[in-house]
């Protein structure tokens, strides 16, 4: 053995007492402790005197025989071997023990330098549990699982590994570089850029990833990628566990559906189409691109987008879309279909068709999920307004023209008689042919000026509503026209019956219109129903409405003109051999649907006609005594 020289030995012994390291100075022979220093003495919380008394071996839980029997042929050169030690306050420590042979003058000693590796030891332990608890939870998982160590190695690798790359978990600890080597070519930068992170910054709890490998068929997988920290309590590092999941079926299908949306988005882009969604559990509404560009926005100038519709839509449309949500909430229905009118950015009014569908429904049934498309119909409604304004306007002109010719036609037959009786006038000089003459000139003059009357009615009742909210008291109306016309009647020889209670509901409307109405009707039956007919007028209240009837005895309507009695100027009788314009019964139909009435007729040749005219009793008050 050689030993240390004098010098060396004294160099020792110099920085023993003050040294940060614990030492001890140990009988190589006997393993009595000879000297302590003062970190040794802390650490064992033993005195001075007390560690003199003990041998080395006496300190030790383990059997360091072989230990001691190894640094006999050390033959002066250093050792370490590890051993569990326990302190005077009977606490285990693991130590490892640096041994250098030496000699102080003529004693054999063992110069120690002892290192406590307690903490290591533990964390080393754990860290053997936990992979253990993780390698029996990762090999019957289906995700690819491994385990990174603290070195950067691959200290675990689940049986999944091979179904994913088709490579088994051997095949990766043997080459710790076979998982770049599978890396897809597109992806190498981003999976070492994580590598080289999970390297410098260590403190990140968790960090996951997207990226492509080649297996070992050929063929391309995309893996899900989550590496975890693994700390014990003390916060020290203990490696990373990683899961790979195959997401390559989900992959294709999110292409796909981002392929579909694409193509739905150009196909809607084109076609003036736009979708929007609403996420009703969450209360989250998203319109796409295509549903500002229509409007003339960008996507960012219509958020929030919950609130944008509201702002946007028309006042007179907004109750009717709110009232089709409304009816989607309660589960009244599953689908909405409305055409309401958006304004755009320069203040113009769009025409859209908005459908839309409740796509899925929470666990209690309630709809969650609402897809709706938006169509702007702008140019099919202007071309409908047109439309419609060409078609009035055509069958305006239409009707003046007829309105003309049938004016022109009353107007002729009088003013030709009028003509004929002037000519006979002046041909004559009998002084009471020429009376008789000029009084029927003036009956004519009279059928021309009740014709101009009728005209000018007609043409009020068509442009202005003359509804008003006056009471009126249809017993003093109709009461009123059989005072009017009893002397007519008593001159045709006919018989006026009347049913007409003695209190009568009033209704608001306006007394001139109602009396002109039913003079028109009943001056209708007085010219149709032949001497000794008769003429009943009755009023009564039936459910909500009140009813008058006018019947008479006349001659009746035949079954091919009764749908026609409504047309202006329409006259069964087209040879003109009873007085009458053809304007009575449109002039009555007129004034009786201002007041949201109606008027019915039924007739049979040769036995009578029935006129019925309804009014609604919601506008009708109780009548003063």
């Amino acid at each position: 053995m050689e030993f240390l020289s004098h010098e060396l030995a004294d160099f020792y012994l110099q920085g023993f007492e003050m040294n940060s390291l614990m030492m001890l100075r140990v009988n190589q022979a006997t393993y009595r402790i000879i000297d302590a220093n003062k970190k040794a003495l802390e650490f064992y919380q033993y005195s001075l005197e007390q560690l003199q008394s003990m041998q080395f071996d006496e300190l030790c839980v383990d059997n360091i025989d072989e230990n001691f029997a190894l640094i006999q042929g050390l033959n002066g050169q250093s050792n370490f071997f590890t051993v569990t030690q326990r302190t005077a306050n009977d606490e285990l420590k693991y130590i490892e023990v640096h041994v250098t042979p030496t000699q102080f003058g003529d004693e054999l000693q063992l110069f120690m330098i002892l290192v406590d590796a307690t903490h290591q030891q533990q964390t080393h332990h754990r860290l053997q549990i936990t992979e253990a608890h993780y390698r029996i939870i990762a090999d019957f998982n289906h995700d690819w699982a491994f385990w990174i160590t603290p070195d950067g190695l691959l200290g675990y690798v689940s049986p999944s590994c091979q179904r994913i790359t088709g490579y088994n978990a051997q095949e990766f600890i043997e080459n710790p570089l076979l998982m770049n080597d599978i890396i897809h070519e597109d992806d190498t930068d981003l999976w070492l850029n994580h590598l080289a992170e999970l390297t410098v910054n260590k403190d990140t709890p968790q960090q996951s990833l997207h990226f492509r490998i080649k297996h070992l068929n050929g063929d391309i997988r995309w893996i899900e990628h989550v590496s975890q920290i693994v700390v014990d309590e003390n916060n020290t590092y203990l490696g990373h566990r990683a899961s790979n999941r195959d997401i390559t079926t989900r992959k294709k299908m999110e292409q796909e559906l981002k392929q579909s949306k694409e193509w739905l988005q150009l196909t809607v882009g084109n076609s003036g189409m736009a979708t929007w969604e609403w996420d009703i559990v969450n209360d989250v509404v998203e319109y796409d691109r295509n549903w500002a560009e229509l409007l003339g926005y960008t996507h960012e100038e219509i958020q929030p987008a919950n609130t944008i519709w509201e702002k946007l839509v028309h006042p007179q449309d907004k109750s009717k879309s709110t009232e089709q949500m409304n009816k989607i909430l309660d589960c009244t229905t599953k689908t909405f279909e409305i055409e309401q009118r958006l304004q755009n950015k320069v203040g113009e009014w769009r025409w859209f068709l908005s459908r839309g569908t409740v796509v899925e429904y929470t666990k209690d049934e309630k709809p969650a999920y609402f897809i709706g498309i938006d169509i702007d119909i702008t140019k099919r409604k202007m071309d409908e307004i047109a439309s419609f304004q060409y078609e009035l306007e055509r069958q305006r002109m239409t009707v003046l023209s007829t309105f003309i010719q049938n004016a022109k036609h009353e107007f002729k037959t009088p003013l030709s008689r009028i003509n004929t009786k002037l000519y006979l006038i002046r041909h004559t000089q009998d002084a009471d042919k020429r009376n008789q003459i000029a009084d029927s000139i003036e009956s004519q003059v009279e059928e021309i000026d009740h014709l101009v009357d009728s005209l000018m009615l007609m043409a009020r009742l068509d442009t202005i509503s003359n509804a008003t909210n006056t009471t009126v008291d249809l017993r003093n109306i109709l009461n009123q026209l059989v005072i009017d016309l009893e002397y007519q009647i008593k001159q045709n020889q006919q018989t006026l019956i009347t049913e007409i209670p003695i209190k009568v509901p009033a209704i608001r409307g306006n007394v001139d219109d109602l009396y002109e109405a039913f003079l028109r009707i009943l001056d209708n039956a007085i010219r149709y129903t032949p001497p000794h007919g008769h003429i009943t007028l009755i009023l009564k209240i039936a459910q909500s409405n009140i009813i008058i009837e006018i019947r008479d005895t006349g001659t009746g309507i035949t079954e091919e003109a009764l749908p026609h009695v409504f047309e202006r100027f329409f006259r069964e009788d087209q040879a003109h051999t009873t007085s009458g314009i053809g304007l009575g019964l449109p002039i009555a139909q007129a004034i009786i649907e201002q007041y949201q009435g109606d008027i019915r007729i039924s007739s049979t040749v040769n036995i009578g006609t029935i006129v019925q005219v309804r009014l609604p009793l919601r506008r009708i008050y109780t009548n003063p005594d």
